[in-house]
């Protein structure tokens, strides 16, 4: 009988935990500052953000939207013309990441674990996740579009 002394015992699990550990903790600083980089979006600095975008362009149309209101528009009409300029928004910056993301797509899979070059499900949370900002920033603007008081803004005049 042979004693023969064992060293540096560790399960697969922990093995396996230890060689990803790496591109786990990136991943989730990525997905912290890209957070973050959607609230900033989304409320914006000194105004310029998408919610301060799309609060100055209901501001620039209020005429157009008061004379909509004089003419028999009902809320719902007037809050589909601030949520479709911001769709469009939305659809467009999408579309750019997509393919941006494409192009970059042996980078993106060198960064995050099990994402291949095809993966459809993170190039469709993406754009989801960016129409979905898109249109939950527009929600105040769209409400005070439809508050316009038509006469006040046809005496203006």
């Amino acid at each position: 009988m042979i004693d023969v002394v064992i060293s540096g015992l560790a399960s697969i699990r922990g093995v396996r935990d230890a060689s990803v550990s790496d591109r786990r903790s990136t991943a989730w600083l990525l997905s912290l500052l890209a957070g973050l980089g959607l609230l900033l979006g989304i409320v914006g600095v000194h105004g310029v953000g998408v919610h301060g975008v799309l609060a100055q362009r209901a501001a620039q149309r209020t005429r157009e939207i008061g004379i909509r209101i004089a003419l028999g528009a009902t809320s719902a009409e007037i809050a589909s013309v601030v949520f479709r300029e911001a769709l469009l928004v939305g659809v467009a910056g999408s579309a750019i990441g997509v393919v941006a993301a494409l192009g970059l797509s042996r980078f993106l899979r060198s960064l995050l674990f099990g994402v291949g070059e095809s993966d459809v499900i993170a190039y469709l949370s993406g754009p989801a996740v960016l129409i979905a900002t898109v249109l939950f920033a527009a929600a105040l603007p769209a409400f005070g579009a439809t508050r316009v008081d038509p006469v006040k803004i046809l005496r203006s005049e």
